[in-house]
């Protein structure tokens, strides 16, 4: 599994090199399986997950005001459903599912599609936690 395309990535995608299991151990994480640590490191550092389109999420139309529609580079999912508040539920007109055009997208940076199928939990995991620091971080009156 990887987060990016490795042609266009010069650093290391090997959790068991030298460097990778000496960190691992000092954070004791080393009993992580692979795909653990995967989904650890997606929660924990958004720049590893796939952009969202805000413009999908934005207007009244199919695609909302995204101009590329299918040809767009970022995830067309619905943002009110990744962060778990969406109202509409099954009648949301937004995506709740990595639809057929993202997928094949994604799978061209490597991304397996186990994690595809799983990046909606992992988007509403991600946001929780932030949500969780954030509240943790302010100020008590």
């Amino acid at each position: 599994m990887s987060f990016v395309n490795r042609k266009l990535c010069n650093l290391s995608h090997d959790v068991s090199s030298r460097h990778n299991a000496g960190l691992l151990r000092e954070c004791t994480l080393q009993q992580l399986q692979e795909d653990q640590l995967f989904l650890l490191l997606l929660q924990n550092d958004p720049q590893l997950l796939p952009e969202v389109c805000v413009h999908y999420n934005k207007g009244s139309a199919p695609h909302g005001s995204c101009r590329f529609q299918d040809s767009c580079s970022k995830l067309h999912l619905c943002q009110h459903f990744l962060q778990g508040v969406c109202r509409f539920g099954p009648r949301c007109r937004r995506q709740h599912a990595v639809d057929h055009s993202s997928q094949s997208v994604l799978e061209q940076r490597g991304l397996s599609r186990q994690l595809i199928r799983d990046l909606p939990a992992i988007y509403r995991n991600a946001h929780h936690l932030n949500a969780a620091a954030a509240s943790a971080a302010a100020p008590s009156p």
